[in-house]
């Protein structure tokens, strides 16, 4: 083989499609991180406003803005917003971008793995955000986790919780 049809064939195995497909289909770790990165500040963004949600409710005594139901909502989603949609994906996203940066590798190790990861994690804040849309958010406070059920609504939520009985 030639120098030329080597090349072109690494650029074919190593490059990004061009287009709405290429961005789609990218597995370059500068470009996940950036998506990583991106949509953790969106995800920021939702729980602050939930964040202002709740402390529009908590400015004043016996303040009527949320009902009940909506503020045990609203908390959870924070909370779950906070620690699985922004804290541990943003630390991802600095790391799929900076560490094979500073190892000089050429990409990260399993880049289609690391994309799919990516795309998982995007869907999975979809399906939790639409699921208050459809009556289904979580209500259960920081008590999601608690074994005995202390809500007198039985229902299933988007947050899959464990119950122990």
């Amino acid at each position: 083989m030639s120098t030329a049809m080597i090349e072109q064939r690494l650029s074919q195995l190593w490059g990004t499609p061009k287009g709405i497909y290429g961005w789609f289909a990218s597995v370059d770790h500068k470009d996940l991180g950036i998506r990583y990165l991106v949509t953790a500040f969106i995800f920021l963004l939702i729980g602050g406003v939930e964040a202002l949600l709740m402390r529009i409710q908590l400015a004043g005594a016996n303040k009527s803005f949320l009902t009940p139901e909506m503020y045990d909502q609203i908390f959870s989603m924070h909370g779950i917003t906070m620690i699985f949609w922004y804290a541990a994906p943003i630390l991802s996203g600095f790391s799929v971008y900076l560490v094979p940066l500073m190892i000089g590798a050429r990409d990260i190790a399993y880049p289609r793995l690391n994309s799919f990861t990516y795309w998982s994690y995007l869907f999975s804040g979809v399906f939790l955000y639409v699921g208050p849309f459809l009556g289904q958010a979580p209500h259960a406070g920081w008590f999601s986790y608690c074994p005995i059920p202390i809500s007198s609504i039985h229902r299933p939520t988007a947050w899959i919780s464990m119950r122990w009985r």
